[in-house]
């Protein structure tokens, strides 16, 4: 579905569109930025290692990431590349709220291997 995506402050961060494919066996995920970025996801369940899968693509950046359900939120980690090459550890943890509302929160590990917020998102269904 269609969904507005607001800051931890409060802001409008920007929108994003997801939608089922290939007979409901893929999430492809479409960002579009407040402030111009843009970037998609495909995501899918690896019945081999039991596992969602997120493969996030932006013009300067790719994400490479998977887990699975705990403790009620969707937790899937692996790595942050740059396109100068640099990787670094990432993890995104997607959390439904009581409001309807999900709160997607990303971490990237800096050199000292310390987590670090990169991004702090509530999703909210936009009005059709």
């Amino acid at each position: 579905g269609e969904w507005e995506v607001h800051g931890s402050n409060g802001q409008l961060a920007g929108h994003n569109s997801i939608k089922k494919e290939e007979a409901g066996c893929v999430l492809v995920e479409h960002w579009a930025g407040r402030q111009g970025s843009s970037g998609m996801s495909i995501n899918y369940y690896d019945p081999a290692e039991k596992e969602w899968v997120q493969t996030w693509v932006a013009s300067s950046y790719l994400i490479d990431i998977r887990g699975g359900l705990k403790d009620g939120a969707m937790i899937l980690s692996g790595h942050l590349v740059n396109l100068n090459g640099t990787k670094a550890p990432f993890r995104g943890t997607w959390t439904p709220l009581p409001d309807g509302r999900v709160r997607q929160f990303f971490e990237q590990a800096d050199s000292s291997g310390t987590w670090q917020p990169w991004f702090d998102g509530y999703y909210s269904r936009s009005e059709p």
